[in-house]
């Protein structure tokens, strides 16, 4: 029995060893038994994405991730709700706690998560996009669009803060 502070201290001296795939395997391992959407889970996919950066040739990705994303991109085309762009993003998840070092699956997780209605979500995975491709093609419009969903939430926030009170609101009319 290992106990999570002797993990660490492994995934640390590998790293250090130069053993980064062997670190990113643990590294991955660990991102598995974190909540999804903590701090924890942040702080291992940065470091994961900074680890596969350094491992040349690339780390493979798994054959078991194409099923996901086969299934992710299968619910986007029959997408019509938030809850089914949602779907979607819950097969982008799995196939990215597999390999999160993959930044398509980012970019496509933050889009569909941006359809779902999740604007807050998806900035932080297209922000994972471009840490692990920082010299994508495509950088500066990932930025606008992350500046657009973040203005987008700064004035969901002003409307729900100059909601009135009370229930009463829209326009009545008197028969």
């Amino acid at each position: 029995f290992v106990f999570a502070a002797d993990e660490a201290l492994l995934r640390q001296q590998a790293e250090q060893a130069g053993k980064y795939r062997e670190a990113l395997t643990n590294y991955v391992k660990a991102l598995q038994s974190v909540s999804e959407g903590s701090t924890k889970d942040q702080e291992l996919r940065e470091k994961i994405i900074g680890l596969a950066q350094k491992i040349k040739p690339a780390p493979a990705v798994p054959e078991e991730t194409v099923k996901y994303e086969g299934r992710a991109e299968a619910a986007v085309r029959n997408a019509k709700t938030h809850e089914d762009y949602l779907d979607a993003s819950k097969e982008y998840k799995k196939a990215l706690l597999i390999a999160p070092w993959v930044a398509s699956y980012y970019f496509n997780l933050g889009v569909v998560l941006e359809k779902a209605g999740k604007p807050d979500e998806a900035i932080k995975n297209l922000r994972l996009y471009l840490l692990a491709a920082p010299n994508a093609p495509d950088v500066r419009e990932v930025q606008k669009r992350i500046a657009g969903l973040d203005y987008e939430m700064e004035r969901q926030s002003k409307v729900i803060e100059k909601k009135p009170e009370s229930g009463f609101n829209g326009i009545w009319r008197y028969y």
